[in-house]
């Protein structure tokens, strides 16, 4: 069972890629440009490939895809893509509109019957306020946990379970790691209002692999799944 993972820079795109590899799973792990990381990564496991998604336009990441799928024939779709700009069309459209139209190009194509699954990574940002993301991060958040309960009604009688995962708060990267630095009172309401006590790890958003351990093939389960383990966190406790 071959899965596709996008956003192959991401350190949760990348965990995730690792962690399926680890529990027996081929991974097509795609980036918008390579790197020295992500030659280390492919040298891994010969279960993982390093590949191109541009995320571009929808019709030149369209024809990428299919080329893609022709070789591999995935059986899933994990979208750990995120979109570092301001501009919200094209925020959107890089983490809405295009993996949208891949599902549906996905769900189009002909497979072998088993169970297909599609991932979304959402945010507490789709309800809450996050101090240290913008507006489109926030929009474009809301508009994934739509599109999640739109496709997997659309989907789900055809065996194809559409799901998003949220990892909560965690830090990863510098500038979240500045931001709260700068705001210790807002670290220290999110580990008082979240049951682990703690911000989310990385390599512990196993419950993604829920999506393809189901047996039920028409399982329908439309739900952003909390890794923090329960309340979605805002930064601003207010």
């Amino acid at each position: 069972m071959t899965l596709l993972v996008t956003g192959g820079h991401s350190p949760i795109a990348q965990a995730v890629a690792t962690h399926l590899v680890e529990t027996g799973y081929s991974v097509v792990l795609t980036t918008r440009d390579s790197g020295g990381e992500l030659e280390t990564l492919r040298g891994l496991s010969p279960r993982l490939a390093v590949e191109t998604l541009s995320f571009s336009s929808q019709e030149k990441t369209v024809e990428e895809f299919l080329a893609l799928d022709a070789n591999y024939l995935f059986s899933g779709l994990v979208f750990g893509h995120r979109y570092r700009g301001v501009k919200l069309g094209e925020h959107v459209q890089s983490e809405v509109e295009i993996p949208v139209r891949l599902v549906q190009e996905f769900a189009a194509l002909e497979r072998p019957s088993g169970n297909h699954a599609a991932v979304f990574f959402s945010s507490p940002g789709a309800q809450r306020y996050i101090g240290d993301q913008g507006i489109s991060y926030h929009i474009s958040k809301a508009a994934i946990e739509s599109a999640v309960r739109f496709l997997a009604a659309e989907l789900g009688p055809q065996g194809i379970r559409v799901n998003a995962v949220s990892p909560g708060a965690y830090v990863t990267k510098e500038r979240a790691a500045n931001f709260y630095r700068a705001n210790p009172d807002v670290l220290a309401w999110g580990h008082h209002v979240t049951p682990l006590r703690r911000f989310a790890r990385p390599q512990k958003w196993q419950m993604l692999l829920s999506s393809w351990s189901a047996r039920t093939r028409h399982s329908l389960r439309v739900k952003s799944y909390q890794s923090t383990g329960g309340p979605l966190f805002s930064t601003h406790p207010d």
